[in-house]
């Protein structure tokens, strides 16, 4: 490994960890809070619905759970960058959308918080990829087909091997 991608690796893993903090205890506070105090805690109009708001919040503690682990176990490293790009993605639209009538303050945290997922989501598909983690022979993947895919009706392998050198009717083929 070389000393930039190195570098690479360290600052974004200082980058990834503090958001992934941030962005947890963010989407419990949404999710976790009662519906009758959503209005006066985050000065919503009397009238908005919860709802959203904590489904929100339960898909940001799913996504800053998967801006870390997947990355940290080395399991599925590839959707650490998906999580990123996703958090990225929703963050700069609530900014532009539903932060700009709180303030320029918000969509202004909002945008950067936007930015620095946005700056993980590339650097570790391009910068520093992390590899995914080499298991065993002992370890079955249960997507994986050991065996290439034939077309319905089509023979088997070991059902034309055998075959070979005999007619169907019992004759024999010149081979």
């Amino acid at each position: 490994m070389t000393t930039t991608r190195s570098t690479a690796h360290r600052v974004l893993w200082l980058v990834q960890w503090p958001l992934s903090i941030a962005l947890f205890l963010e989407g419990l506070f949404k999710a976790g809070l009662a519906a009758g105090d959503l209005p006066a805690r985050l000065q919503l109009a009397s009238g908005a619905p919860s709802g959203p708001l904590g489904l929100a919040g339960g898909v940001e503690v799913v996504l800053a759970l998967a801006l870390v682990l997947p990355a940290a176990t080395r399991f599925l490293p590839s959707l650490t960058p998906v999580a990123a790009g996703c958090l990225a993605l929703g963050l700069s639209s609530a900014a532009l959308g539903a932060g700009l009538p709180f303030g320029t303050g918000v969509a202004a945290l909002d945008l950067g918080v936007a930015a620095a997922a946005a700056l993980v989501a590339l650097g570790r598909v391009t910068a520093a990829p992390i590899a995914a983690v080499e298991l065993g022979p002992e370890h079955v993947d249960p997507f994986r087909r050991p065996w290439p895919v034939q077309a319905a009706g089509a023979p088997s392998r070991a059902a034309a091997g055998s075959r070979r050198g005999r007619d169907t009717d019992g004759g024999s083929i010149a081979a």
